[in-house]
């Protein structure tokens, strides 16, 4: 992507952080609040996601250590130790808005003209969801879906059956957005899960 890539309409949509989980290959801690170059993974977040929506809801189960981001929504999940679909399933309970774009609180290098180019794709294509696929391989944590979808994914928690977010994939209509694949791209989807992956940019 070598042009800034501008929206077509309306962003009607919620930005989501999943900062939840035990984190337990970090050492128990949030990996959120890791600095990667003298700034903390969630500061870096927020300064791209400000740019292009005006809802940035976190769900976190450290709420008390996010008292400093006082612009965005900060909540614990309603289902607990599910996973990631049970943080979509709270914020879609939190947005003011037709749509959520969710992400997980480790993925540092957000890409501004990525994240508008799908919002743009989710405009013009009628789906429940709007999830990247990336050669081959689809990336539901940097997905859009629509808030409608509320009544059916509490059903689907509910049932206990299956909590698997990929599962629910299954039954919904989603579009596959597919990017040109550059290394900005590549790095956008890339995720720190270990200290030692962290050590690496620091």
């Amino acid at each position: 992507m070598d042009k800034t890539v501008k929206l077509k309409g309306k962003v009607d949509i919620s930005a989501v952080i999943l900062a939840g989980g035990l984190n337990n290959r970090f050492g128990g801690k949030s990996k959120a609040l890791a600095t990667i170059k003298g700034r903390r993974i969630i500061d870096r977040e927020t300064d791209v996601l400000r740019e292009i929506f005006d809802e940035i809801i976190i769900v976190s189960n450290i709420p008390e250590q996010l008292n400093d981001l006082s612009d965005c929504i900060i909540i614990n999940d309603l289902f607990k130790g599910v996973g990631p679909i049970a943080g979509i399933h709270t914020a879609m309970m939190s947005s003011t808005k037709k749509s959520i774009f969710v992400f997980a609180s480790d993925m540092p290098f957000l890409n501004r003209d990525l994240i508008s180019e799908q919002v743009n794709y989710s405009l013009v294509h009628r789906a429940d969801a709007v999830i990247p696929q990336i050669r081959g391989s689809i990336e539901p944590l940097h997905g859009i879906f629509k808030n409608h979808l509320l009544p059916e994914l509490e059903a689907y928690l509910s049932s206990g059956y299956n909590y698997s977010l990929k599962g629910f994939l299954d039954r919904i209509n989603v579009a596959l957005f597919e990017p040109e694949i550059t290394d900005d791209i590549l790095r956008a989807f890339t995720n720190i899960n270990t200290r030692g992956e962290a050590e690496k940019y620091w």
